[in-house]
């Protein structure tokens, strides 16, 4: 779908006729540079507090066999509001009232084969 900022330049008839469909686990609506950017300030600073959290327990976290430390979940929630806003790089959202988002529910990718058909699972797609 297309994006859009600032959303409140948008024209209210205009975002409150569309509809956003997104597919099982499609990325593209939520891609963009500053999507990026609040991405690597995550991984900064939950780097940051693995290394304070000593190599045996991050290895511990990242295997499954511990949870993460507070200082740890703060550190990625935190992160986001971490990132001075860029001209270049703006908050893209939306332009609509609502959004579907398309998911099976027998929890098989959209991606398995299991249509017989050789374009895969995506309605025949070749």
């Amino acid at each position: 779908p297309p994006v859009f900022s600032p959303l409140d330049a948008a024209r209210t008839d205009a975002v409150n006729a569309a509809a956003a469909y997104i597919v099982n686990e499609d990325i593209v609506p939520f891609l963009s540079v500053h999507a990026g950017r609040r991405l690597f300030a995550q991984l900064y600073h939950v780097d940051k507090a693995a290394v304070e959290m000593g190599m045996l327990a991050s290895l511990q976290v990242a295997t499954g066999r511990q949870a993460p430390p507070e200082q740890l979940r703060q550190a990625m929630h935190g992160a986001e509001f971490a990132i001075a806003p860029l001209d270049e790089a703006p908050c893209l959202s939306l332009p609509v009232s609502s959004i579907v988002w398309m998911h099976r529910s027998d929890g098989k990718s959209c991606d398995a084969d299991d249509s017989g058909s050789k374009g895969g699972g995506r309605g025949g797609r070749k």
